[in-house]
């Protein structure tokens, strides 16, 4: 029997490994300080931290991202820079 974990898509075969991999969520869990949203990945609340920053804009084109990494995507994608 195949389980899928709630928080993260993790596939595990047991309800025993679903159980322990769900003590890892409970364990590190992430908080954002900003307005209480939890993440069960630090990728997830990396990504999410952006939210509450400024604005980043394209100095070359003046397009404006809410987030960091959509930015760098733009730049790399549409002026060619790495």
């Amino acid at each position: 029997m195949k389980i899928k974990c709630r928080y993260c898509n993790t596939t595990v075969q047991t309800r025993k490994e679903y159980s322990k991999h769900l003590e890892m969520h409970e364990k590190y869990n992430f908080t954002c300080p900003e307005c209480g949203k939890t993440f069960y990945s630090s990728r997830g609340f990396r990504h999410h931290e952006d939210v509450h920053q400024p604005k980043s804009q394209c100095e070359i084109c003046n397009n404006s991202f809410s987030y960091k990494t959509t930015l760098q995507q733009h730049r790399r994608l549409q002026h060619g820079i790495t």
